[in-house]
């Protein structure tokens, strides 16, 4: 039986949103090398040991991560999947119960935060119970800075081209709300742009330093493979047109791209020029040189992101 054969299905994009929910997070697990290196040690295993320290103890962030867990099965409750992506398809009569409990789901995180805050006494006290001789207070950021990493984002986005029809049948004040909501969504994917391709540009930055600034260290052929494919791919990766970033990729393709037979001599003029001006890239991203060696992938990658955001602070139209 065709039950639509007379009447046409009605536009998805005309009666529902998608919506998303992401967490971040401080830090949880640091690679240890002392760890590592006993462990190897004792097993005869050179370079098949990796060894990562939890920083924070387990039943002190629980109650954070169960919270993420209830909002996550929240959200499957009320939406339908969009496709394969993180995105949930929410009906728009829907938007202002889901949006106020997303909210307190938000607010309740938060007083949990502030409880783990509260609690950073017993935190480093329980860590250094835990983890004995490998405990490390140097590692462990200022309370402040730790609690500020946990962030809840709510996105809600059009399915397709924003119009007019999506709120011809909504009333003026929910039309109101999910236009703010729409708006400070996309003002914030519009810094994202931005942000995801200085992040990746810096970590090859970080890398690339760490390389070509030490006399103990090897260069390999993929040193310069990921900066030259972001460099040439830059135009297409700058899709908000930020002049800026097209500056930065031209200063690196002009004083970092070096081919690696040139730099793998650590006499040659090549690899001092390279980490010098590596080194002042770093600099002018208030990185300290001497700091960014030696980092795990994982380190590197958030010394990375801190590094975006500062940029990204200072670029002008950037919301």
């Amino acid at each position: 039986m065709d039950v639509f054969k007379d009447d046409a299905l009605p536009s998805i994009r005309n009666r529902a949103l998608l919506v998303s929910v992401s967490f971040r997070k401080p830090q949880m697990t640091k690679f240890d090398r002392k760890a590592t290196d006993d462990a190897e040690l004792a097993n005869n295993a050179k370079g098949a040991i990796k060894a990562q320290k939890r920083l924070y103890p387990k039943h002190l962030v629980d109650p954070i991560i169960s919270l993420e867990a209830e909002v996550y099965a929240y959200l499957r409750r009320k939406t339908v999947r969009w496709g394969d992506s993180s995105m949930y398809l929410l009906d728009t009569s829907c938007f202002a119960e889901v949006r106020e409990q997303l909210e307190e789901y938000k607010v309740q995180r938060e007083q949990l935060v502030t409880v783990f805050a509260q609690n950073w006494a017993q935190v480093l006290e329980t860590a250094q119970d835990q983890q004995g001789a490998l405990f490390d207070p140097s590692v462990y950021p200022d309370v402040g800075e730790v609690a500020s990493q946990f962030t809840m984002n709510l996105s809600f986005m059009p399915v397709g081209t924003l119009g007019t029809d999506l709120f011809d049948n909504i009333e003026s004040d929910l039309k109101e709300a999910i236009e703010q909501h729409v708006t400070e969504t996309t003002n914030r994917l519009v810094s994202d742009a931005v942000r995801d391709p200085l992040r990746r540009l810096m970590s090859c930055v970080i890398n690339i330093h760490d390389k070509t600034s030490r006399t103990d260290s090897r260069i390999h052929e993929s040193l310069m493979k990921e900066l030259t494919e972001l460099v040439e791919d830059m135009p297409s990766l700058n899709i908000t047109g930020v002049k800026e970033l097209d500056d930065l990729a031209r200063y690196c393709r002009a004083t970092l791209l070096k081919s690696t037979e040139e730099i793998k001599d650590k006499e040659s003029s090549a690899r001092a020029d390279v980490a010098k001006a590596a080194g002042v890239l770093l600099e002018s991203s208030d990185i300290n040189p001497e700091t960014a060696k030696k980092l795990t992938v994982s380190e590197r990658a958030v010394m990375a992101e801190e590094a975006a955001d500062k940029m990204l602070a200072s670029i002008k139209g950037i919301v």
